[in-house]
C-alpha cells in the first residue's frame, strides 16, 4: 500500500475530487489544513478581539488516499 497525500488551494477541490472519481479512485479523505508556503496571496485584514490582524496562514485542503502499488 502507498499513501498519497496532496495539499491544494480550495479553489480546484471540485475538479480535483471528480477526477479522482473518473480514475476509479472513490475512497477519499479531505481535511481542512492551513499552512505557510511559498504562495504569494494577498493580504487580507481580519478583526480579532478588537484588533485588525493580517493572518499569515493560508488555507488550503488536504487530501489522503491509500491504493495498492499495482495502481501507483
Amino acid at each position: 500500500m502507498t499513501l498519497i497525500i496532496a495539499i491544494i488551494r480550495d479553489n480546484p477541490l471540485d475538479q480535483v475530487r471528480e477526477a479522482l472519481i473518473d480514475a476509479g479512485i472513490t475512497r477519499i479523505t479531505v481535511s481542512h489544513v492551513s499552512g505557510h508556503g511559498r504562495a504569494k496571496r494577498e493580504e487580507t485584514e481580519e478583526i480579532y478581539r478588537g484588533q485588525v490582524v493580517i493572518p499569515n496562514l493560508v488555507s488550503e485542503h488536504s487530501i489522503g488516499d491509500r491504493c495498492d502499488d499495482q495502481i501507483c
